[in-house]
Order: structure tokens, then C-alpha cells, then sequence
């Protein structure tokens, strides 16, 4: 049984979905389907268009080597023609894919004429704050076009969280959820720390575009307890122009913290581990709304599986996982005060205290984000398709 795969983003690294989609597909390969990849574009060095070329034992080829204006353009164009060209001469037993707003419906009908399920992958509810024009982006506008009026007549969905699994459900889709997945195994972590620091260190990785993470309320706790307490808060993604943009151009409150916050910038997503790794906690707030409660933070996830607990708030299926005081933090009100008091009670632990916190951390990981634990959900969406020789649309 042979599966395509198609990665609107950049693979095998780049962005929180390369994540997704590296580990869907060894899910794939475990459960013994053969599978082939075709991404829009890749950061591999010395790839050359028109390769298929080997990650984690797994095929792929790239459509583009950079991402640019231009081929954001036109590039749905040359995705769908790379899909129905492989399609010609391959035999394809399914399709799955993330979201191609503009080419899903030629698409759909494309491989309903050659009788080849596709299921769709749905991990976001997008916010118009995350695109320039708002409301009036025609790229947003497409993107919930088909979220609310095409994806749930796929042959199946694999949902990212509880709300969209529900949302397809009452649509009446085949839905299956799974949550944000990784190679635990794969993954060094550090479940015990040498001695206490004396500074308590903390750590961000992520993008923070259309305020979908909130800064201020973390810089403004740690300007609250500053002269008590020893922080080292340490931003990987953002650079500086884009954090003052974040907390609404305060440099004055920027300034005050600036011993205390460190500013990184992007850097290459295999470099991320360690950084989550070296850290005391892993923070970030997000705001309250639909698009935050329909995802789930690859973040999560990540900061859990090398042994550093996390200080979040609870969005999404966060509250599933997260244990207050066990492997993380849980701010329950998302204000300075309610902030301070779990730093100030993060800075009384013990050595033992903060061992555990990191071992109960792993633990979690390894026992809801590890891509192996979701062998059966993705046998119940797909054995039926690989088994029928017709499927209903």
C-alpha cells in the first residue's frame, strides 16, 4: 500500500509542521504503508530540484529550494501539476496532504477520477491577525473557505486537537485526533540538573506573528520580581524589531529588562532541542481565541521531551497534559500577578523538587507525543480506504 504525502511547507526542517510531517511520516512507515513525499520546498543544502532523495528512510523530492514572492504566487500551480504528474505514473493507494486551499477542489476531483482517497491534515484555525490584509486577505479567505465548506468531504481527517476534531465531527467526517508528534527516542533529554542555579533560567523558541504569542505578561512579571529573583529569559525566533512589535512598541519596558532578556533571533530548527534542553522551564502565553484553543503548540511537545517543564496557560488540550506543580506550571489567569506567583514559587524548589518536574516531564512525552503511540488511530483511519476498492465522496 503506497501513500503520497504532500508538504505545503518546508522539509525535513523549517517550520513547527516539518516537524509534524517528518513524524506522520514515519507513522506511516511503521504501520507498513510505503511512502513518498513531495514538499513545496526545502533548506537541504546542495538539493537540486527534480531529486528524490532519502530523510529518515523515507523518499522525497522538493518543488522549490526557496521559499520567494514570486513562487508564493504561482506556486500552487506547480504543486498541483508535481502531484498529478507523480499520480500518472505511480500507483497510489492514498493522498494525504495539509492544507492546499487553492488547488483542493481541483485536486479532489482530479483523484476521484483515478478512485484515490485523500485525507486532509488539519492542525490550525487560522487568524486573520496573522495575515497582512485581515479579513481581506484572499489567502485567509480561502484558507476558511475550505475549513468551513470543503475539507470535511475528505475521506478522513487527522485533527491536531479536540476542538477541530469535534468541528469535523458534528460535519460528519472521519476524524481521528492526534496531538502534536515526535521521535521521542530520538531525542536526548536531561532529567536531572547538576546543582540548583542560582539564576533561574528560562526559554521561548517559536514565532510570535499576529500576536498568536504574548510576550508582555512574561516581561512584565520578570520587571516585577527582578530585584528578588535571578532570571535569564532567553528568545529564540523573534528578533528584536519583532518583540517590540509584540508587546506594542514599549522599549521603555524593554529597556528596564534588558539584563535580564536575551534576544536571539531565528536560528536553525535542529539547534532548538538543545536550547529547550539548557533551560530551567520552557514559558509562553497565548491569548484566549479560537485559533489558539484549535492548535497545539509543537513547542509543548518539544520542551517536554528533552526534560524541561513548561509555565503556559491553558489553551487548547494543554490542560490534558500539563500537571500544575508535576511537570509544569499552569497560570490560570492570564495577568502580571498571577504570573509572579508562579515565578516566585518556582524560585523555592528544591533540587529534588526540580529533578522530578524534568523526569515527570520526559515521562509525559514519552507516553502522549511519541508518533509510536498513535499507531492505532491512524490504522482506523486508513484501513478502511486501503481495503476497499471504491470509497464514497
Amino acid at each position: 500500500m503506497k501513500i503520497l504525502f504532500f508538504i505545503g511547507t518546508v522539509y525535513p526542517y523549517g517550520s513547527a509542521w516539518s516537524s509534524r510531517g517528518r513524524n506522520l511520516a514515519k507513522l506511516f512507515k511503521l504501520l507498513g504503508y510505503e511512502v513518498h513525499i513531495i514538499s513545496h520546498s526545502t533548506n537541504e543544502a546542495g538539493y537540486a530540484i527534480g531529486q528524490t532523495i532519502y530523510f529518515d528512510g523515507i523518499p522525497y523530492e522538493s518543488l522549490f529550494t526557496k521559499v520567494t514572492r514570486l513562487n508564493r504566487f504561482y506556486g500552487s500551480i506547480v504543486d498541483i501539476k508535481a502531484i498529478k504528474r507523480y499520480v500518472k505514473f505511480n500507483e497510489i493507494d492514498v493522498f494525504i496532504t495539509s492544507n492546499i486551499p487553492q488547488i483542493y477542489k481541483p485536486l479532489r476531483a482530479f483523484l476521484k477520477r483515478k478512485n484515490i482517497p485523500i485525507i486532509i491534515e488539519q492542525c490550525e484555525w487560522f487568524d486573520s491577525l496573522t495575515f497582512k490584509m485581515g479579513n481581506f486577505d484572499p489567502y485567509y479567505r480561502s484558507l476558511m473557505k475550505r475549513i468551513r465548506n470543503d475539507y470535511h468531504k475528505s475521506d478522513g481527517i487527522i485533527a491536531i486537537s479536540t476542538l477541530l476534531e469535534e468541528y469535523y465531527a458534528i460535519k460528519g467526517a472521519r476524524v481521528v485526533r492526534i496531538p502534536t508528534i515526535l521521535d521521542t527516542e530520538s531525542i536526548d533529554y536531561r532529567n536531572r540538573i547538576k546543582a540548583k542555579n542560582k539564576q533561574l533560567k528560562l526559554v521561548f523558541a517559536g514565532s510570535i506573528g499576529g500576536k498568536k504569542e504574548l510576550l508582555r505578561p512574561i516581561f512584565e512579571a520578570i520587571d516585577n520580581v527582578r530585584k528578588n529573583i535571578n532570571i535569564e529569559f532567553n528568545i529564540y525566533g523573534p528578533d528584536e524589531k519583532e518583540v517590540l512589535s509584540n508587546i506594542n512598541n514599549d522599549k521603555e519596558l524593554l529597556s528596564r529588562i534588558s539584563n535580564d532578556v536575551r534576544i536571539h533571533g531565528r536560528i536553525p530548527q535542529q539547534q532548538i532541542y538543545d536550547k529547550l534542553r539548557d533551560a530551567d522551564f520552557m514559558v509562553f502565553f497565548r491569548p484566549n481565541r479560537r485559533s489558539s484553543n484549535a492548535g497545539f503548540p509543537t513547542k509543548f511537545a518539544e520542551s517536554l521531551a528533552v526534560g524541561t517543564p513548561v509555565i503556559t496557560n491553558n489553551t487548547s488540550d494543554l490542560g490534558m497534559y500539563l500537571s500544575h506543580g508535576k511537570n509544569g506550571f499552569i497560570v490560570n489567569e492570564l495577568n502580571v500577578s498571577s504570573i509572579v506567583n508562579v515565578i516566585e514559587e518556582i524560585s523555592l524548589l528544591s533540587h529534588e523538587d526540580m529533578d522530578n518536574l524534568r523526569i515527570n516531564a520526559r515521562r509525559t512525552a514519552e507516553e502522549h507525543f511519541d508518533y509510536r503511540n498513535y499507531k492505532n488511530e491512524m490504522k482506523i483511519l486508513l484501513e478502511p480506504l486501503l481495503q476497499s476498492d471504491s470509497y464514497d465522496v
